[in-house]
């Protein structure tokens, strides 16, 4: 997840469809959609705001990915031919980062997850797609992530070879540590 992204991603195991659809059947507030194959979104029900938008779901939202466990690799089913493939020991078991004023479950070693996802993680690249409108956005921008260290929160993260400690920083002010065994 990013400060200045507009949506929140979750991936999931394939196996897991039918128990998120049991999780949320009979629900009235919230809407699980089955939007393609391996994307759905999930977000608060409001009919008329679907009509306003001529849509059937609406922003925001959670778009639900997911992943087929292959032994020893994850392959995300989604937007690449091939799939994008993760080291299953890359991902499980999950671990904790401060995110906001939350600590959120993040893959393993989130540094290699989003290196495999987006490549350069010390490049930050603004939103190329709109989800409150659902268009793509014009003039994407790609600046470096240290740029933006004193608009944005950010972990910043030390290795000793023994633990790793994340620390949720704006400026120079930390707000969260967190400090696990590797």
């Amino acid at each position: 997840m990013v400060p200045w992204d507009d949506d929140i991603d979750i991936l999931l195991n394939v196996s897991d469809k039918q128990r998120l659809r049991d999780s949320v059947l009979g629900s009235k507030e919230y809407t699980l959609l089955e939007f393609k194959e391996n994307l759905w979104k999930y977000f608060k029900t409001n009919r008329s705001e679907f009509l306003e938008n001529n849509r059937n779901y609406m922003w925001p939202f959670i778009d639900i990915f997911f992943y087929n466990d292959a032994g020893h690799t994850l392959s995300v089913l989604w937007n690449s031919n091939p799939p994008l493939t993760h080291n299953k020991n890359d991902v499980f078991p999950l671990s904790f980062m401060p995110f906001d004023i939350f600590v959120v479950p993040v893959p393993k070693k989130p540094e290699i997850f989003l290196k495999v996802e987006y490549g350069d993680i010390n490049l930050c690249v603004s939103n190329i797609w709109s989800h409150q409108h659902e268009k793509q956005l014009k003039n994407v921008e790609k600046i470096p992530c240290s740029n933006l260290y004193s608009i944005y929160p950010f972990v910043h993260r030390t290795n000793n070879n023994k633990t790793i400690r994340e620390e949720l920083r704006i400026k120079n002010e930390t707000y969260m540590v967190i400090e696990r065994i590797v």
